[in-house]
């Protein structure tokens, strides 16, 4: 997924919502084995191997207040 197409995505959702970063916990299958994390923030970033590219940082518990 690109920018772009993030941006698609979400400009179909309500504004009001927050957003979660759906992350697997062990994969041994059913829906319970899926955590959901608060997004703090997104930005630019780089690496050696990939570039640059947009991360989501993901909030911490003492984040949330």
């Amino acid at each position: 997924m690109n920018v772009q197409q993030l941006r698609e995505q979400l400009a179909e959702l309500p504004g009001h919502w927050p957003v979660h970063v759906e992350v697997e916990k062990d994969g041994s299958g059913g829906g319970g084995d899926v955590d959901f994390h608060f997004a703090l923030d997104v930005q630019p970033s780089s690496f050696p191997t990939y570039g640059s590219m947009a991360v989501i940082r993901i909030a911490r518990p003492e984040d949330l207040g």
